[in-house]
């Protein structure tokens, strides 16, 4: 695993009160008036992590998370995810201001997060992709992930290409899970289906139930003073590659299965994935048109002054695997997001 943007930077630059008032002040500006930070999943203490772990970057251990919330309970201002659009729309938020949001309904999220965010009364939102709390879809990552983890070989045939790979270390896995996530991640749902229903013939079924939240559990959670539910499509495509009719269907089935099951509206959404190859500006004005208060993208950035006028593309500061207690106080700074985006506070399209 490479050392992540915050991580180089400390190593080139030294820790942030180590470097003076100059790169304070840079970073206050560049942070701006929020950050929201995205999460995926929370291990929990003392499990232990499999050799073969494509996806483990998503998941922050417990120990970690707990030392975060902490740092945002002492030291910031976490607030839930309405009065924090509320705020950026009317100029109102609150200094140091800091939104937690979780993306695609990890029964983790529930479990191992949960306790650590009451235990610091810190608030967050839970991005749902409502077929996999159906049992209807995957997140195909995972299922991929399972899928070589078990199997002694793989085959697959799409598009006029094959892969067929003995799968004989951790190596031949790893190989195999990017060749086939590169075939996955662009492909509509349909095609995607067509595709990890080939791949399911070589090993055991993904198991869901043991790990992503079922509706039962939504509905406990919606009863939550710390938990705001937003929409997160139904089988987490990714949104630009479908057809705009598909695109409304999987952000509208999404929003109203959730609301069925909480008894409010949803009004908020994340884009899967929600990299500029996923989500644009077809798919910003289209939530816009649904009448989302505000909609997350994955792109690095801070909250200013001037998303007020972009709140269907709003950035977020990812927090995973990677990140010890230095990496995440520069991670909140603003500097690891200003290095990214070359100086710019401001990335719209």
């Amino acid at each position: 695993m490479g050392l992540s943007t915050s991580k180089r930077l400390i190593h080139r630059f030294g820790s942030l009160p180590a470097l003076g008032l100059p790169v304070s002040l840079a970073a206050r500006f560049y942070r701006g008036s929020c950050t929201a930070l995205m999460y995926h999943r929370v291990r929990a203490a003392g499990s232990a992590r499999p050799a073969f772990d494509p996806n483990g970057i998503l998941a922050v251990d417990a120990s970690a998370f707990d030392r975060q919330m902490r740092t945002l309970a002492e030291d910031w201002r976490p607030i839930g995810l309405d009065e924090a659009v509320r705020g950026l729309k009317e100029g109102t938020l609150p200094r140091r201001a800091v939104v937690v949001t979780f993306d695609d309904g990890y029964r983790d999220n529930f479990d191992v997060a949960l306790p650590i965010l009451e235990k610091h009364s810190v608030p967050a939102t839970i991005y749902l992709s409502s077929g996999f709390m159906d049992r209807t879809a995957a997140p195909w990552w995972e299922e991929l992930g399972w899928i070589l983890s078990r199997a002694d070989s793989i085959r697959a045939e799409w598009k006029g290409r094959v892969l067929e790979r003995a799968l004989s270390d951790d190596g031949a896995r790893a190989a195999a899970f990017a060749a086939l996530a590169a075939w996955l991640r662009p492909e509509p749902v349909e095609g995607r289906f067509q595709l990890m229903t080939q791949l399911r013939a070589a090993a055991m079924a993904y198991p869901l139930e043991s790990e992503l939240m079922g509706w039962d559990d939504v509905s406990r959670l919606a009863r939550h003073p710390l938990i705001t539910f937003g929409a997160h499509t139904a089988n987490h495509p990714a949104l630009r590659v479908e057809t705009p009719e598909a695109c409304e269907r999987e952000i509208l089935e999404s929003r109203r299965a959730i609301e069925a099951r909480i008894g409010r509206p949803v009004e908020h959404f994340a884009y899967p994935f929600g990299g500029r190859a996923e989500a644009g500006a077809r798919e910003f004005a289209l939530c816009g048109k649904l009448g989302f208060a505000s909609s997350v993208t994955t792109r690095p950035g801070h909250w200013h002054r001037g998303h007020s006028a972009h709140l269907q593309e709003l950035p977020r500061v990812m927090i995973d695997l990677g990140d010890d207690d230095e990496s995440f106080s520069w991670k909140l700074s603003g500097l690891d997001s200003a290095w990214q985006a070359r100086g710019r506070r401001l990335v719209t399209d």
